[in-house]
């Protein structure tokens, strides 16, 4: 075909093959996760957790036994509850000395590491034997077995009622809980107990 005067020759296009893919094309580039994780990762959600039957269903909370008679036990009432004051909770000392008391108290099947409710019973002894004071203080039980002590400053605040409750003839109790903790260093169960503000 005969070319026009002042007419642009346009440039032949050839079919041509695709470059083949280079072996370390895909280095250096973020990988996408697995279909299912990709959305659980966007909605920050554990994939296990998206089917409850891949996980251990924990134990339900013990609860605890009602007020027996003859048994005074301390702490916030219903009213109080209602009203909000759900009274204080005090730590016991000495408890490193009587770890194998309290894992005994252990309900069956619980799971290990996780905090449980118990109940406990208070009195008042002449001393603590590993503390330096010489005072009386009110020991803490288990099933009728040492767990440890209140300090000097909660004996003085809660003394009093434990003193009156038992001159009745009542049983004093408590409800508390044991968690796992660090004391100097070592991890152990660690009791605080629901006293009345």
């Amino acid at each position: 075909m005969p070319m026009v005067p002042g007419a642009r020759r346009r440039p032949l296009r050839f079919a041509t093959r695709p470059k083949p893919q280079r072996r370390n094309a895909g280095r250096g580039r973020r990988r996408e996760p697995p279909a299912g994780r990709a959305d659980a990762a966007c909605l920050s959600v554990d994939p296990a957790a998206l089917d409850p039957s891949l996980r251990p269903r924990p134990m339900p909370w013990p609860d605890l036994p009602e007020v027996a008679v003859g048994e005074r036990r301390l702490g916030p009432s219903d009213s109080d509850i209602a009203a909000g004051r759900y009274g204080s909770q005090v730590t016991v000392t000495c408890e490193e000395h009587y770890q194998p008391t309290i894992v005994a108290a252990i309900p069956t099947g619980w799971e290990a590491g996780r905090t449980w409710p118990l109940l406990v019973d208070l009195g008042i002894v002449e001393r603590n034997p590993h503390s330096v004071h010489s005072t009386p203080c009110v020991e803490v039980r288990i099933r009728g077995e040492r767990v440890g002590f209140l300090t000097p400053a909660m004996t003085e605040r809660h003394a009093g009622a434990i003193r009156t409750a038992v001159a009745d003839g009542s049983q004093v109790t408590a409800s508390a809980q044991a968690s796992r903790g660090t004391k100097g260093g070592a991890d152990l169960w660690r009791i605080k107990v629901t006293m009345p503000k």
